[in-house]
């Protein structure tokens, strides 16, 4: 006689809602903290959307300051890019190419990007000048007094409050843009000059964290056309004489700190006495002269 449990049907366990879900690890917050730091703008900005969590830390000034050390120190320069502009008959162009493939690659490629005040200058019958560019940020001039601070990596950018230096006066500018590690604030330095025979020096400050300007001594010292050269926390100019040509006996290099705002003076190397045309550059963290 068979078994009654021959003529049964074998028993299937059935899955359960909680067990066919996928279970995804959960990895520590620091390791997230630790991956996401590595990566570069344009993926953090699709990753914000991931949750609220992810939107709080990725906006978060910590984690915007671990991102910016890590890109500003990796040797390999995998996120640096070179950006230059040019205009011809008042028409603007912003260019990048990428920091590595011009050391590394035996062709660069430039691409155009994506700048919100080409029209904007084009509409002005003006072209974009650039000022100087930190941490990511790169501050524009348009005309002789508007400035903008601009992130191309989000593709945001602030325009700077009026300075209320009458235009009408003005002969021309020199303008400078550094970060103040000191008061984690960033600062535009202009000098306005009211005319060319006896120059008097107006000097104005903007604070990006009081988004404000406001008035500061030059000390007497006129500068060269150009803009300012930051390191170190300090902006460079060179001194100026008729047709911008420096003797190296009598000329210096003006520096303005910006942490406590005062001028100093950086001297030459005698080159003799020949007269040089000079412009301020930056190499490694040393600022240096090419002539």
């Amino acid at each position: 006689m068979e078994s009654e449990a021959s003529h049964q049907h074998p028993k299937h366990n059935k899955l359960t809602n909680h067990d066919s879900i996928l279970t995804i690890p959960v990895l520590p917050a620091e390791l997230v903290i630790e991956i996401l730091s590595r990566l570069p703008v344009k993926s953090l900005l699709q990753f914000t959307c991931v949750s609220k969590s992810w939107l709080a830390l990725i906006s978060s000034p910590e984690f915007i300051k671990t991102h910016l050390s890590l890109s500003a120190n990796n040797k390999d320069y995998t996120h640096h890019k070179v950006m230059m502009s040019s205009y011809s008959r008042l028409m603007s162009n912003v260019k990048a190419c990428s920091l590595r493939s011009l050391f590394y690659d035996s062709i660069t490629e430039a691409f155009d990007l994506d700048c919100p005040l080409i029209s904007y200058a084009r509409y002005m019958c003006d072209h974009v000048s650039f000022i100087g560019s930190v941490n990511g940020l790169i501050c524009l001039l348009i005309q002789v007094n508007e400035y903008f601070i601009w992130n191309p990596s989000i593709r945001k950018y602030k325009k700077l409050p009026n300075t209320r230096v009458p235009m009408r006066v003005t002969y021309r500018s020199v303008s400078g843009f550094g970060y103040d590690e000191l008061h984690d604030d960033y600062k535009v330095v202009v000098s306005f000059y009211s005319n060319s025979t006896n120059p008097d020096c107006e000097v104005m400050i903007y604070s990006l964290k009081s988004d404000s300007w406001r008035t500061r001594d030059n000390d007497g010292r006129e500068l060269a056309n150009g803009r300012g050269m930051f390191v170190n926390g300090k902006l460079h100019w060179t001194t100026t004489s008729d047709d911008y040509c420096f003797n190296h006996n009598s000329k210096n290099i003006i520096s303005f700190d910006l942490a406590d705002e005062k001028w100093g003076t950086v001297e030459e190397p005698c080159y003799g006495e020949v007269t040089h045309f000079l412009k301020v550059g930056v190499l490694n963290t040393d600022i240096r002269e090419v002539i």
